[in-house]
């Protein structure tokens, strides 16, 4: 094998160390919530796994076990409602992708759980100039009011399809206010009145809840590949009911919770003012230029030692 191959074998081996390296360090990033967010090239990808677990349906209207996706030409139809629910927050931009796969799965404890896990790539709502790029990041908090069907399942206004029959169904069986309890988000009620309010409004593609970027913990690391906002989880949706007995307890309990978190990910050394993300593009090469020059100089000293090892070599031959 020639000097110039050798050269040419380590470099191709530390440039795909290089991207692993870059690789690792966003997946890593991307692990730590159910609804993930990514800034780059342009783009913003909405990468969202929603649960809603409850048990209220045991009461009456169990919904079934079911498997169904969109993607596609299927998904034009919500592509639509999603880019009207954008262009609300950020007129300029569009739903340019969507893919939806959705889930029910019942349990034998009663519990139903709906999964619904949704890619979503937005194009549009960033700008470039001089080098620094902006993108409104205000699309996040994206309310899409339409019923969204599949398959015969809602998938959007769950509140209203699944949780309020149950609701009123129990509440109409209830003598005297004394009998039961309603606990709404951390507040407590003797009937089922504002329940069943926060209940018809419930719907899972309803981000308006979501709150500026001050309330989203943030730790400055010059030296990431990435910069990394996170919102704790929170109960959007969090009830519990049931008849009271002389314990002061409800037995049984009929729950439903649905507490969604969030991650964004943009480019290195980014800032947010409101909800305006900017990021310098020279500052994400300046990010990755250390690691450059550590390659570089690994290809300098792995050639230098290989040219000694075969000069070695030559002569010992030529002492022959």
């Amino acid at each position: 094998m020639s000097s110039m191959y050798r050269r040419l074998l380590v470099c191709l081996i530390l440039s795909l160390s290089l991207t692993s390296l870059v690789s690792a360090d966003l997946i890593q990033n991307a692990k730590a919530a159910t609804m993930n967010v990514s800034v780059a090239n342009g783009s913003v990808t909405l990468n969202y796994s929603l649960k809603l677990v409850e048990n209220m349906t045991v009461f009456c209207c169990a919904p079934p076990q079911f498997q169904a996706a969109l993607i596609g030409t299927n998904a034009s139809g919500l592509k639509q409602s999603l880019t009207a629910a954008v262009q609300r927050l950020v007129p300029g931009a569009w739903v340019d992708q969507v893919t939806l796969q959705a889930s029910g799965t019942n349990a034998s404890s009663g519990f139903w759980t709906l999964s619904e896990n949704y890619t979503i790539v937005v194009l549009g709502a960033s700008t470039s100039k001089g080098g620094i790029v902006r993108a409104d990041l205000a699309l996040l908090r994206l309310n899409m009011s339409n019923p969204l069907m599949l398959d015969g399942m809602e998938l959007n206004r769950v509140g209203t399809a699944y949780l309020l029959p149950p609701l009123l169904g129990f509440a109409s069986g209830v003598v005297a206010p004394e009998q039961a309890r309603y606990y709404d988000s951390g507040s407590v009620f003797l009937n089922s009145v504002v329940p069943g309010n926060d209940t018809r409004r419930f719907r899972i593609l309803d981000f308006s809840w979501l709150p500026l970027f001050d309330g989203w913990t943030h730790d400055y690391d010059p030296f990431s590949l990435s910069s990394v906002w996170n919102f704790p989880s929170h109960a959007q949706y969090n009830l519990t009911y049931g008849r009271l007995t002389p314990e002061q307890t409800i037995a049984p309990a009929y729950v439903a919770y649905y507490s969604p978190s969030l991650e964004m990910i943009a480019p290195a050394r980014a800032s947010i003012q409101g909800d305006m993300l900017s990021y310098d593009v020279g500052s994400v090469l300046d990010t990755l230029m250390p690691l450059s020059v550590l390659a570089s100089i690994s290809i300098l000293v792995v050639t230098f030692l290989l040219n000694r090892r075969l000069s070695a070599r030559v002569k010992f031959r030529k002492k022959k």
